[in-house]
């Protein structure tokens, strides 16, 4: 035993070492700089944008070497059927430490993902930055208006003695690359302006002007074959214990689904949505002000509704 350990020493002591790869000290130190929504586990960005919205996003080189002018060069390594109009190169003045650059994409497709990745060319960079290359994913999604769209709440009731009134939100839908889909709600508690002959409120039916602090609320569901989750997000009214705020359990706070399930949804034949149901602990809701901005789980179902006929449904069941 002792024999073969001293021929084991001897053999992995006559392997070669080789030094890495060497940086040409003469060289600027080009990187990406890492921007807002920048990934730094792969160094990309996802962009998911409007159909109007520009078609153009813009990237920024740095270096650390400023002395002199210089231009690096810029290399294409991924470009979804060419269509991101990528300049050759950026240009440094003398003294300028980073420089932005304009990527556009006129002629990408709605509802198409389209990647690209960037390099610097060899020689301008450090080997050991991990910033010399850079990815984008972008995709331009098509909002489609639900013509009806009536939520039961029961997130408020979870704080407040509230009744569980039907009332109608503004809602959109979108379909994306992968089979995920998304119903977007705007401005979902805004007060209301009107009743129907259903009963059915145009707006939140406790909430007045006074109550408002963001007209501007986005809250998205994130649909995954028959189940939905929602991110955390303030609901852009105050009564009096800070902004309100809600979001599913299980995808916030990565607690189990069997104990806080995501929301259940159900489309028809045709595939198009009928409801979207958080039953109870599904979701949580909580105010900015109160006990630390605590979340709280929902004993109350919150439902959404695409149909009149999926609400009386749901009801008489």
């Amino acid at each position: 035993m002792l024999a073969g350990g001293l021929m084991t020493f001897s053999a992995c002591s006559d392997d070669e070492w080789a030094a890495g790869p060497q940086t040409d000290p003469s060289c600027i130190g080009a990187y990406f700089v890492a921007g807002e929504g920048f990934d730094e586990s792969d160094n990309s960005y996802y962009y998911e944008l409007e159909p109007e919205a520009a078609t153009e996003l813009t990237l920024t080189v740095g270096r650390t070497n400023t002395d002199e002018a210089a231009t690096v060069g810029l290399v294409q390594l991924v470009n979804t059927e060419n269509v991101f109009q990528v300049p050759e190169s950026v240009s440094f003045d003398a003294g300028q430490a980073e420089v932005p650059i304009t990527v556009t994409f006129p002629n990408t497709e709605i509802g198409v993902s389209y990647s690209l990745e960037l390099g610097l060319a060899e020689g301008t960079y450090d080997v050991y930055n991990k910033l010399t290359a850079v990815k984008a994913e972008v995709i331009r999604i098509k909002w489609n208006t639900l013509e009806t769209a009536i939520c039961i709440d029961g997130l408020v009731s979870n704080f407040f003695g509230v009744d569980l009134i039907p009332f109608y939100v503004d809602a959109e839908y979108a379909s994306l690359p992968g089979g995920v889909e998304r119903v977007r709600l705007t401005n979902p508690y805004k007060p209301a302006t009107a009743v129907d002959g259903n009963g059915i409120y145009v707006g939140y039916p406790y909430n007045a002007d006074a109550d408002m602090v963001n007209n501007n609320v986005v809250m998205t569901i994130e649909i995954s074959g028959s189940k939905a989750s929602v991110a955390d997000t303030k609901l852009g009214f105050d009564w009096g214990y800070g902004e309100m705020f809600a979001g599913t359990v299980a995808s916030n706070f990565g607690q189990s689904e069997s104990t806080y399930p995501l929301g259940v949804v159900t489309k028809d034949e045709e595939g198009a949505l009928e409801s979207i149901i958080f039953g109870a602990n599904s979701m949580y809701s909580g105010m900015m002000d109160y006990n630390n901005a605590g979340a709280y789980p929902s004993s109350t179902p919150t439902c959404y509704f695409f149909s009149l006929e999926a609400l009386m449904d749901y009801m008489s069941e």
